[in-house]
């Protein structure tokens, strides 16, 4: 799921298509069907939409759903947009790299796995593209348990910070990064919870009625935060969510089609 700067888009992948939504009406303002896309970035402007297929990402109007361009293969992955201009790749085995929208080329590569047979399956970036936050599966030393480290890495100087881990059977379903990568927002089986990156300290749970969380994202200014399920998106205010007396509450929300199943990012 990935939300425009505007904060009244949401676009969203199901099994064999990416539906881009108005937040207000909930109704579908495009549609395309590029193959059992796996990811989907809309662009701060809200007017381009790239998907990640299993073969090479694709730039496309978010408005008319026509193809602009293909991106080379080796930036295929879990997409976000970074800038106007640059979008970010989380590679299943232990990298993220960063690529130019408009020349195609790769501009950076970042290892962010500790140990070689760790995998993230889950990414998000910070506003200004120089923070990730990461869901890294760890296979531990006995072999017979595993957990979901929640990790926060800077890009630029390569560096990461580990904030959290999580033990099977609890498993984590997405992550997201606040703008200002102040917090991380976490999908769990049952609840959502919410993560101080300084302090590394978790500042909010908050228990989920019905399907579990298959994709979240703040919006550009931090306010807000979206999560959706396989039935419905729903919108929380952030500020309601990390106080003392959180209901957890969504500030609103609407229904997703039965035959519709939200994907990842």
């Amino acid at each position: 799921m990935s939300i425009d700067a505007a904060d009244d888009k949401i676009a969203t992948v199901q099994e064999d298509a990416v539906k881009v939504w108005n937040v207000n009406s909930g109704e579908v303002v495009c549609a395309v069907e590029p193959g059992f896309p796996n990811s989907v970035a809309l662009s701060p402007s809200g007017k381009l939409l790239v998907l990640g297929t299993k073969d090479a990402p694709i730039v496309c109007n978010s408005q008319t759903g026509s193809l602009i361009r293909m991106l080379p293969p080796a930036a295929k992955g879990s997409i976000h947009f970074v800038s106007s201009k640059q979008i970010a790749a989380c590679h299943n085995e232990n990298s993220i790299s960063l690529w130019n929208l408009n020349t195609g080329k790769e501009l950076a590569r970042v290892e962010v796995a500790k140990h070689k047979d760790d995998s993230i399956h889950s990414a998000d970036y910070s506003l200004d593209g120089k923070m990730a936050a990461t869901v890294t599966f760890h296979r531990l030393e006995n072999d017979r348990n595993a957990v979901d480290i929640i990790s926060l890495w800077n890009l630029v100087a390569k560096n990461v910070k580990e904030i959290d881990s999580i033990a099977l059977p609890e498993s984590i379903s997405c992550i997201a990064l606040s703008p200002d990568a102040s917090l991380i927002a976490c999908g769990l089986r049952q609840s959502l919870g919410l993560w101080n990156t300084k302090s590394g300290k978790k500042v909010a749970s908050v228990h989920l009625e019905g399907r579990q969380l298959n994709t979240l994202a703040f919006t550009n200014d931090g306010a807000k935060l979206a999560g959706a399920s396989a039935a419905n998106v729903k919108i929380w205010n952030v500020e309601d969510l990390i106080t003392p007396k959180a209901t957890g509450a969504p500030a609103s929300s609407f229904e997703i089609p039965p035959e519709t199943n939200i994907a990842g990012k």
